[in-house]
């Protein structure tokens, strides 16, 4: 007969353990209910001491199976609880470090205001550097256009050339006909003139022979004309 408020913590509490244990197994708990357990346990324990009577006595069997069963998981229990310790010493440190972040000394605000500069400057300078990339890529692409209407050009001029050329030939030879043709008709002109000076030498004698036969006869009939009208009649 239980007639402490110890006794009755402890048997309600062992048969609660009791309970929790059979309807789920230790493995698939969480740390907080690992912790808890361990925490119900170690009290039955303390509570066992303290009471020390012989109704608490058939407990001591179970309180050690529940002491064991909780002695394999409790270095996991240590270790998660040391994560989660750690877990709050590291967010502790980032607090700290953000603090140390938010009032930089001055020397640290020169350091990063030149790291800045610098890093500005470097991207000006990437910049610049892309800029004179495609200013030289536009210049490229512009000379190889000029490069091929060039050698375009060269190509129909020296096909021009070449027509030219041709043409030259055709007039050359057109030339040296009409240069002969002229030859031709200075030789001609040369022989019919000299043939005309010899008639007109030769028409002289002719010329003065007429011109006295025509002034002959201008004479006679001046005589004549005289005379008739002149001489009396018979």
């Amino acid at each position: 007969m239980l007639t402490t408020t110890d006794e009755i913590n402890i048997h309600r509490l062992l048969t609660s353990c009791e309970n929790k244990l059979k309807q789920q197994p230790i493995d698939i708990w969480t740390a907080s209910e690992k912790r808890k357990f361990a925490t119900y346990v170690k009290y039955l324990a303390t509570l066992q001491a303290k009471t020390r009577s012989s109704n608490t006595l058939p407990y001591s069997s179970r309180i050690d199976q529940l002491t064991r069963a909780v002695a394999i998981h409790t270095m996991h229990v240590d270790v998660e609880k040391g994560v989660a310790e750690a877990k709050l010493v590291k967010k502790k440190h980032l607090e700290e470090l953000k603090q140390l972040e938010a009032s930089d000394p001055e020397w640290l605000l020169e350091l990063k205001k030149q790291d800045e500069q610098a890093a500005l400057e470097e991207a000006i300078r990437k910049k610049e550097t892309s800029n004179i990339e495609h200013v030289l890529q536009h210049h490229r692409q512009m000379h190889d256009e000029l490069t091929t209407d060039l050698g375009r050009m060269a190509k129909q001029l020296k096909l021009n050339s070449q027509a030219f050329g041709d043409t030259l030939s055709k007039d050359d030879i057109v030339l040296k006909e009409a240069q002969e043709a002229v030859e031709n008709n200075l030789h001609t002109m040369a022989r019919e003139r000299k043939r005309l000076d010899e008639h007109y030498s030769k028409s002289w004698g002719t010329s003065f022979m007429t011109m006295g036969v025509v002034l002959f006869v201008c004479i006679m009939f001046l005589l004549v004309f005289f005379t008739i009208k002149f001489l009396p009649k018979a």
